[in-house]
């Protein structure tokens, strides 16, 4: 079985093939995603469902894991998530958090500035 970091290296090293399937394996079936301040999505089938949305949204989805940090069962994780064009994607700074259980992504919350992130997308220049 995987270590709870093996496990979160693979799922962000996966989400570049901007394919659910591929991440399926590495979620738990009671699995959560909470994107605040969006509602979280409950259960496999939402979270991969949410993913592929994400997917057919942005032609380029790569999880760039700067810090990561595991104890027990939790990880956590520095991220520059790239989203956007094949041409312009966006560097949006997100901090997760991971829950594993059972070998598998359990829980998973994303932090990140809505605002700014939005801001880098539409290919504005964000204050701060």
């Amino acid at each position: 079985m995987r270590t709870p970091e093996q496990v979160v290296r693979a799922f962000c090293a996966e989400v570049s093939s901007r394919d659910a399937s591929t991440v399926r394996e590495l979620f738990h079936p009671d699995a959560v995603f909470h994107d605040p301040p969006k509602q979280p999505q409950r259960g496999r089938e939402e979270v991969l469902s949410g993913l592929a949305a994400i997917f057919t949204r942005f032609e380029v989805v790569t999880f760039e894991i700067r810090h990561l940090a595991a104890a027990g069962e939790v990880v956590l994780t520095e991220r520059v998530d790239w989203l956007g064009t094949k041409e312009r994607a966006a560097p949006v700074p997100v901090m997760g958090t991971f829950e594993i259980r059972d070998g598998l992504i359990h829980q998973w919350r994303d932090y990140f500035d809505q605002n700014f992130a939005t801001a880098l997308i539409q290919g504005d220049q964000p204050a701060g």
